[in-house]
């Protein structure tokens, strides 16, 4: 693993299916989510599995573009888009529930190195700290933003 997996919540007054239309909303993520700059789809309409996109976002100071793919969906419950890039497998997961009168989000981030022989290196492990809390900062980010979006329907 490039470094332990990320997982933060966030209580959103709105409801469930709110929350998942901010979520699932491909076409409107660059006016939903402060980091994402642009996506542009590359197969698939909607939001279902094997729907592929090109995301474009504001990351460390610069601009990064990679291929997404979404990988599972339970509506209303919960999904999980994947991508890979250069050796390394990131999965990204949602999982929403109703709670307190509204919703509790819950996102999980990993990065594994798609060689399983594959041992980091003292700079690899040096980067990761810093790219661990960057990372985490960039997560919760996401939560706040669609929290935004979702509590103003």
């Amino acid at each position: 693993m490039l470094f332990p997996e990320i997982v933060c919540e966030r209580q959103i007054n709105a409801p469930v299916e709110s929350v998942w239309k901010v979520l699932t909303d491909l076409d409107h993520a660059p006016r939903n989510l402060t980091s994402i700059m642009a996506v542009e789809r590359l197969e698939g309409t909607g939001y279902k599995k094997g729907v592929r996109w090109k995301e474009t976002r504001r990351v460390f100071g610069t601009s990064a573009t990679e291929e997404m793919q979404v990988a599972l969906v339970s509506k209303n419950k919960r999904t999980v888009v994947e991508s890979d890039s250069r050796g390394v497998h990131y999965r990204t997961e949602f999982a929403v529930s109703a709670a307190d009168g509204g919703t509790k989000l819950v996102m999980t981030f990993s990065a594994q190195y798609q060689d399983p022989n594959r041992t980091p290196g003292f700079l690899t492990r040096l980067t990761s700290k810093g790219a661990l809390k960057l990372t985490r900062t960039m997560v919760q980010q996401d939560l706040e933003d669609i929290a935004a979006a979702a509590e103003a329907g």
